[in-house]
């Protein structure tokens, strides 16, 4: 059984899961548009074209960010829980499929408790995160501290500062801004 047919296996957890994919996708429409960022699904009749990762048949991500239509600047991926803690939760399969991609991938975390939205490459989430068990019959889970992240809000003008230097032409500040975070 896939990771996503696992979450949908469990009527709860899958309700909850599209509503927050939903309003993950909401979020990004909104605020993404005005830079000339399309937001593409990883959905099953989809992402044979736009939500796959190139060579890697089985990898997709929620979401595909895509400049002028034209350009694939990275990948989103939703997740998030109800903990009242100040540390996000990911589960290492999501984290490894992250090494295959070519453009970076970030991980959209409601923090539901907390009301919060945070933002964080998957780079950093190795880099700042501890490996440990946190759900029984689930591999492990990456645990790192809010601290690591981004507000949404944060995230959201960092991709407007990207969208100008790509839109200068200016393609060595864009590796650098796109390793930076």
């Amino acid at each position: 059984m896939n990771l996503k047919d696992k979450y949908h296996s469990d009527l709860k957890r899958s309700s909850k899961y599209v509503a927050r994919e939903s309003e993950a996708k909401a979020l990004l429409l909104r605020n993404l548009s005005r830079y000339d960022v399309t937001v593409r699904e990883g959905d099953p009749d989809l992402v044979g074209k736009v939500g796959i990762v190139e060579g890697h048949t089985n990898i997709r991500f929620d979401y595909s960010l895509w400049y002028l239509d034209r350009l694939l600047v990275g990948f989103v991926e939703v997740t998030g829980d109800r903990e009242n803690d100040e540390y996000i939760y990911i589960l290492s399969e999501k984290v490894d499929k992250c090494r295959y991609a070519k453009v970076p991938v970030w991980f959209l975390y409601f923090k539901d408790r907390l009301r919060k939205k945070l933002v964080i490459r998957a780079q950093f989430v190795v880099k700042y995160g501890k490996l440990e068990k946190w759900v029984e019959g689930e591999k492990p889970y990456w645990k790192v501290h809010i601290q690591h992240c981004k507000s949404f809000r944060s995230w959201v003008m960092w991709f407007a500062d990207l969208v100008k230097l790509i839109e200068q032409g200016l393609w060595n500040e864009v590796r650098v801004k796109m390793i930076q975070w």
